[in-house]
């Protein structure tokens, strides 16, 4: 039998520390794909146009916020859950922090093998 891709929700635990508390995150690693980051991209890309009014930085912002908002399923935060508009009014270096976090949590882990 050959190695067959998982797709599907692959929800992951994960504590994020910051200003000395401790988020507890639910995050669907599976969520976080090429495809994705490419559809965020292609939107964002389209409302910086020069007519817009949005720029690249602000635009940057909007797509870690998105990003995170398809791949974290909840988190025990008491004030709001993880939505686009809540991450939005997040801080930039907290979400930025955030984003990271979630990006080399849910990434693949390096594997070895043996020759």
């Amino acid at each position: 039998m050959g190695f067959k891709f998982s797709t599907g929700e692959k929800i992951l635990e994960l504590d994020f520390k910051y200003d000395d508390q401790t988020l507890h995150l639910w995050v669907d690693a599976n969520a976080l794909s090429g495809k994705v980051l490419k559809d965020i991209n292609e939107g964002l890309q389209k409302r910086m146009g020069a007519d817009t009014g949005v720029s690249q930085p602000a635009a940057v912002i909007e797509g870690l916020a998105t990003m995170l908002a398809k791949v974290i399923k909840k988190w025990n935060a008491e004030d709001a859950e993880p939505t686009l508009d809540f991450l939005m009014t997040l801080p930039v270096g907290l979400l930025s922090k955030l984003a990271n976090f979630v990006m080399e949590s849910a990434g693949p882990k390096q594997e070895t093998a043996e020759a």
